[in-house]
């Protein structure tokens, strides 16, 4: 017991000042052990990590609408010249972006858990193959590297270098032209701060509530309370063997609206637990689905929260969506592209990664048509 307690208070020392500091964790490369200890601790005592946080089906869907959406979105490879643009489909770059980045995944699953990443966990991160293994190659594969386990730092060159702790707890080093990582927003402009992270005591308490409601419902419906003998049991075997009786026959899915026996002597029930009624169960757990959308850039109604959308002002819902929730990441992931993705030469022959956002129009036909309209009159811009 010794040798636990000490263990427990050495573990408090280590990891208790900064229990709600994922990025700070990530920074000294210790998020992988804070994520098996629980994650964050939160107000309502239920500590909470990405994986944790995706059994609330708030977070799910947010996290769901964000990440697939932008995964879905084409991203080309394209160049100015002379004033015409073209798309570089043969360039070994436009493959990886658009097709098949490495042996076993697909443009759109490495890119919809690239996105997973830096938007819950605040970075993303991919390991970059480049022709040659020079630094000045051109890019011809790209392997995810999970958050949990790479951290960035800054030399005092000003260089930045990744480290990356395998499951065996060995690390490697790689430069900056070997990673590609797009953060979400930062203290530091370093490490990123995820959603669930910013958004832990809001998913806590929805959790709470899921929690409540699946207890209430595993006790057979019967909100907490106590069984009141006047007469004492004989001894405490007699106690015990009550109370297994009672939790066998009365408790559980299986034995709802089952009519409690007792007899002998004089008994009394008092409740001290709250129903789902009296504590508000259904508007309390609908009041927490736009509280958690804050934190993924979300309005209500794409988290499944309908009560407050309408025809009259979906449009201008869909365009908030485009312009403030998805936009920025596309800014940033296209930038990390060029910043880090081509080699010398494609930047100075004007090589560029752009997101096409009108592929979500695809079926919206009178959009589509108007737009149509709008380019024969006026011509191309």
């Amino acid at each position: 017991m010794g040798i636990f307690s000490g263990i427990s208070r050495k573990a408090q020392e280590i990891f208790g000042s900064w229990s709600t500091s994922q990025s700070w964790n990530a920074q000294n490369g210790y998020l992988r052990m804070y994520e098996m200890l629980g994650g964050m601790g939160t107000s309502s005592g239920i500590s909470v990590n990405v994986k944790l946080a995706m059994s609330c089906g708030a977070v799910n869907i947010c996290s769901r609408v964000v990440t697939e959406s932008l995964a879905s979105l084409p991203l080309a490879l394209k160049s100015r010249k002379e004033g015409r643009t073209n798309e570089e489909k043969k360039a070994p770059l436009y493959n990886v972006l658009a097709r098949q980045p490495n042996s076993y995944q697909t443009g759109w699953v490495l890119r919809k858990t690239f996105f997973y990443h830096a938007v819950n966990y605040g970075n993303g991160y991919a390991r970059i193959v480049r022709r040659g293994g020079k630094a000045e190659g051109e890019t011809i594969g790209l392997h995810l590297l999970h958050p949990n386990s790479t951290r960035k730092e800054i030399e005092e060159n000003g260089e930045a270098v990744y480290i990356i702790r395998n499951a065996n707890g060995q690390e490697e080093r790689l430069r900056d032209p070997f990673v590609f990582h797009v953060p979400s927003q930062s203290d530091d402009g370093i490490t990123g701060i995820g959603a669930v992270e910013s958004g832990r005591e809001e998913i806590a308490m929805a959790m709470a509530i899921q929690r409540f409601g699946s207890a209430f419902f595993a006790r057979g419906g019967v909100p907490a309370g106590m069984i009141i003998k006047s007469i004492p049991f004989k001894d405490q075997t007699d106690r015990e063997r009550f109370r297994s009786d009672f939790e066998r026959l009365y408790e559980g899915p299986g034995n709802f609206f089952k009519k409690l026996i007792l007899e002998g002597g004089s008994w009394d029930y008092k409740q001290f637990g709250l129903s789902p009624t009296d504590s508000q169960f259904t508007d309390t757990s609908a009041a927490t689905v736009p509280s958690i959308a804050r934190f993924w850039n979300l309005t209500p109604h794409l988290a499944g929260d309908l009560s407050r959308a309408h025809f009259a002002n979906v449009e201008q819902l869909w365009i908030q969506f485009l312009q403030i929730t998805l936009n920025p990441w596309l800014v940033g992931f296209e930038q990390e592209v060029h910043r880090s993705l081509l080699s010398p030469k494609e930047r100075d022959a004007g090589f560029y990664a752009k997101h096409n956002v009108n592929a979500f129009q695809r079926g919206d036909f009178e959009t589509r048509m108007r737009g149509y309209a709008t380019l024969l009159q006026n011509g191309p811009f």
